[in-house]
């Protein structure tokens, strides 16, 4: 059994997933991981940029999902329908989402695998790049960027949660909390989120 699933949906920017996402995957300092890359659709040159970098990294391509037309909810939609079959089809006990333009720190995985003993879904602060830091305790929807969860628990996005008006990462968090699920949480910037210039959440400047 792997220890721990990244999963990443991506739809056609293999560049910064090779220079960016990739070695950050491949510098961390606990090995027992898989990354699963579910492209959304994406093309040739996605595909080809994924042959070869590594036996513990899959790759699929998943025909191209049919978002809401609305920017918003396209916004809140994108990347949910391949963030769900790659949770769907993880074979880690320990399940993280990963953006295909973002980086972890090299110690990523140990330090939130310390937290499992705490609880079920563990997560850090987050460096938004050239704007502050994002992430505190108690855990709140709009103040986390990622999470790490046992896979066992058996949440997963909902690719509709645009319809509620959601976002699907905040949608996920809120039924775990409301589920009872326990969270642990360090201080330690454990996770780079490289925002649109025109989506960057409240931060901290600490």
């Amino acid at each position: 059994m792997t220890l721990v699933s990244i999963v990443t949906p991506t739809y056609d920017r293999p560049e910064l997933l090779t220079t960016r996402a990739w070695p950050s995957v491949l510098a961390q300092t606990v090995t027992d991981w898989e990354w699963l890359v579910v492209g959304d659709g994406a093309g040739r040159e996605t595909s080809a940029a994924m042959v070869g970098l590594d036996p513990r990294v899959r790759f699929v391509n998943l025909p191209r999902h049919d978002y809401p037309e609305d920017p918003e909810a396209f916004f809140q939609a994108k990347g949910s329908a391949p963030a769900a079959w790659g949770v769907d089809h993880a074979r880690g006990d320990w399940v993280l989402f990963l953006g295909d333009d973002d980086a972890l720190m090299p110690n990523a995985l140990e330090t939130l695998l310390g937290l499992t003993t705490e609880a079920d879904c563990v997560y850090g602060r987050v460096e938004v790049v050239g704007h502050g830091f994002l992430g505190s305790w108690p855990p709140e929807c709009g103040r986390m960027q990622y999470a790490m969860w046992r896979r066992a628990l058996g949440f997963n996005v909902d690719p509709d949660s645009w319809t509620r008006n959601q976002p699907c990462d905040w949608d996920l968090w809120s039924r775990m909390l409301e589920g009872g699920v326990e969270f642990a949480f360090t201080s330690e910037v454990l996770y780079r989120y490289f925002p649109s210039t025109h989506r960057v959440p409240e931060v901290s400047a600490t």
